[in-house]
């Protein structure tokens, strides 16, 4: 799904092949910032930096822990998490994103 980072512009794609990509200029199909992999540890999700990015460094990590979700449709659920570790984007203590699609 993709997902809209509350009060930002970060766009948060997810696929169910276990890849990501997310960008906050527009250019989320076309060039995203940042692409990689994701990883699923419990509530414990790692998006892990590929080759690709054009804003972070292959092996770059964003490191979610306590992810939970509040239940609903698109457009009303909502993911919430603890930022362990952030070695690219720049992101407050907590986040919060809508799911958009």
């Amino acid at each position: 799904g993709i997902w809209l980072l509350d009060g930002g512009s970060m766009l948060l794609a997810v696929s169910p092949d276990g890849t990501y990509a997310w960008d906050d200029r527009g250019r989320l199909d076309t060039a995203p910032a940042d692409s990689g992999t994701v990883e699923v540890d419990g509530s414990t999700l790692t998006l892990r930096s590929g080759a690709d990015g054009a804003t972070c460094a292959e092996g770059d990590v964003l490191v979610l822990h306590d992810v939970g979700f509040t239940p609903g449709m698109a457009k009303q659920q909502r993911l919430y998490a603890t930022v362990a570790e952030s070695t690219c984007a720049d992101l407050p203590d907590t986040v919060s994103f809508t799911r958009m699609s």
